[in-house]
């Protein structure tokens, strides 16, 4: 199981089997909140949720995700996809309702940004959040990624149709996982 150390409160790591029944109880006690990502909303009992981590362990996807451990316990999970041809790499989050407020989405995201870059696994990173996810999209604006100007996305989700929004950081212009998350 791969960790990394975020701060002395934040650890980041892999998910295992063995987490199904918290992962999926703490989806479901904020799931309102969450119908902006299928994947969580679409989940509906610990039997579901540990099917989703057994094919993600079988198809080795579960290397770019990760638990968001604050203080012990579970508070979300943030994760990236592969990297696209041209290095684009799309960061994802989500974190309970009962740890948001307290900089943990911003300084678990600062560090696997960080990581991406250092490593040269891609030279931009993206993060796409609902046009009126306010939170999601402060997460990126502390972190001084750039709005990316053009035609909004459209993401059918289970209730209707959203719109979507793009933020973009060069790995040039990051200035590191420790003055990106002062900017809080």
């Amino acid at each position: 199981m791969a960790e990394i150390r975020v701060d002395n409160k934040i650890t980041l790591r892999t998910i295992a089997p063995a987490d199904a029944r918290p992962v999926f109880e703490l989806i479901d006690s904020s799931r309102e909140r969450f119908h902006w990502i299928p994947t969580l909303a679409g989940i509906e009992s610990v039997e579901e949720e540990s099917l989703w981590i057994d094919d993600s362990l079988a198809n080795d996807d579960a290397s770019n995700g990760y638990l968001i451990i604050f203080g012990g316990q579970i508070a979300g999970g943030i994760g990236h996809g592969p990297p696209e041809p041209n290095g684009d790499v799309n960061v994802g989050y989500w974190i309970a309702s009962e740890f948001e407020g307290r900089g943990i989405v911003t300084r678990s995201a600062a560090i696997l940004v960080d990581r991406l870059f250092d490593s040269g696994a891609a030279t931009r990173a993206r993060i796409r959040a609902g046009k009126d996810n306010t939170r999601s999209r402060a997460v990126a604006e502390r972190l001084g990624f750039s709005l990316v100007d053009g035609p909004l996305e459209t993401m059918e989700l289970a209730n209707g149709p959203i719109e979507m929004v793009s933020y973009s950081m060069l790995a040039t212009d990051w200035p590191g996982a420790e003055k990106a998350a002062r900017r809080r």
